[in-house]
């Protein structure tokens, strides 16, 4: 399934340790190994390490073991991984397995594939001989040809890390992410009959892959049957290969499981008549107020409380979502602000709205309490979803790292322009749906 390894690292000058690294991340490819690009290389600094390289995907079980005594050889330079465990002494870092489905890779990683990754962490106290140090590394990045914005810009444009975890200075990471190359595509139902795309890379095998169907009538079982592309004549064209099946007449909906060497990649519900996205939304919208630069600048600029629910809800609306306005000031008591749906996408936000607050922390636990008690009445999953003005740069690491442990999906104030502009694009429920994801902070572990 994979060809190469694209190899990047980022490491630090230690007295004792040389070469230390702070974060290592090696992505399997289905590509063959290239030349890096020169203009993605940031400048040489004395006391930072900053690698590329490609390996032949033969070379796995060398990084492994390397990995697993704590010295890694890249670029003539020898690199220790290794965890402090006291005393000036330093041992070499565990590892744990784990995937990641599809949303959760697209999220942390960029990828839209079901994902395993091989995983070492170690969290570290800041001091201000760190600080300081970081600062002045983040001077000479700035000041390099071509110019970084710091560290965290390394981290976030070279390395691949999420923004949250590209500006925290307080943790190592060292991680092997294996994607499989295998996803379901656009998947309908006409009628009685289910339509499956599968999208693969070439190097993965056909004959490896399988689907499991699962039809329901409500939430009770209407059938099952197993595919195999191996066993049918399937062919594959350009990344694709389309599967039909017959859906009993019962059936309201289907659960359909793709799986690769009988290991689950990706999954897709499907039901009848499944509405499909139309642009009446922005018709009537165009019609009352104007286009997409109305509604960033209205999302900008008006007022807090109702003006700004209402305008974070025609934001949901023209995404697609059926919404509902609650509010305190409408209805009384304490509620939340919008409850928004996609119905046929099995799916929900409870969403909070806020201008500018001052303990987010006390507003995220207030929407969690919310949201899981929704989820207790009604199928499907429900995000707790806070919606502020506020930058992402703004928000405390008390408040980030909350919303990442209940998975609260943070919408700032520099997401905005993104979303209204997703919105424009009639995007597929899926696509909100992984947009969104992707905005959910990362939990540093």
């Amino acid at each position: 399934m994979w060809k190469s390894i694209d190899l990047r690292i980022q490491a630090v000058k230690d007295e004792q340790l040389g070469w230390r690294c702070e974060i290592l991340r090696a992505t399997l490819i289905h590509e063959d190994g290239r030349a890096p690009s020169s203009w993605m290389r940031p400048p040489a600094i004395p006391d930072l390490l900053i690698l590329h390289e490609y390996w032949p995907i033969s070379r796995l079980d060398d990084l492994v073991s390397m990995l697993e005594t704590g010295d890694l050889l890249i670029g003539g330079e020898h690199v220790t991984v290794k965890r402090h465990v006291g005393n000036q002494q330093y041992s070499p870092s565990s590892f744990y397995m784990r995937s990641y489905d599809r949303t959760e890779a697209n999220q942390r990683y960029g990828l839209d594939w079901k994902t395993m990754v091989l995983s070492a962490w170690e969290g570290f106290s800041s001091s201000q001989e760190l600080n300081r140090a970081r600062e002045k590394v983040d001077s000479q990045l700035q000041s390099g040809d071509p110019p970084w914005d710091g560290i965290a810009d390394v981290r976030r444009n070279f390395i691949g890390m999420t923004e949250d975890e590209a500006r925290r200075s307080d943790f190592m990471s060292c991680e092997v992410v294996a994607p499989l190359f295998l996803r379901f595509g656009p998947c309908i139902v006409d009628g009685d009959t289910l339509s499956l795309d599968l999208q693969m890379e070439r190097t993965v095998n056909p004959a490896d892959v399988g689907i499991a169907i699962m039809f329901l009538f409500g939430d009770q079982s209407a059938g099952r049957t197993r595919m195999d592309l191996g066993k049918g004549d399937h062919e594959v064209a350009g990344g694709h290969v389309t599967i039909s099946a017959d859906l009993p007449e019962i059936a309201s909906s289907a659960m359909t499981v793709l799986t690769y060497r009988k290991v689950s990649v990706d999954r897709r519900r499907m039901f009848k008549a499944a509405s499909m996205a139309e642009t009446r939304q922005w018709l009537a919208f165009r019609t009352f107020v104007g286009g997409p630069a109305e509604l960033s600048e209205t999302l900008k600029t008006t007022k807090g409380g109702d003006p700004f629910e209402h305008a974070v809800s025609t934001l949901l609306h023209l995404l697609g979502f059926a919404t509902g306005h609650y509010g305190q000031n409408t209805f009384g008591g304490d509620m939340t602000d919008l409850f928004a749906t996609y119905s046929d996408g099995g799916w929900s936000l409870v969403v909070e709205c806020t201008i500018r607050e001052l303990d987010l922390a006390a507003k995220i636990a207030k929407l969690v309490t919310r949201a899981k008690s929704v989820a207790r009445t009604i199928s499907g999953e429900v995000y707790p979803t806070l919606v502020t003005r506020q930058p992402r740069t703004d928000i405390s690491d008390t408040a980030r790292e909350d919303a990442a442990r209940e998975r609260v999906i943070l919408i700032t104030g520099d997401d905005l322009d993104g979303l209204v502009q997703l919105a424009a694009e009639l995007p597929s429920p899926e696509k909100v749906r992984n947009h969104l994801l992707r905005l959910m902070p990362t939990q540093i572990r």
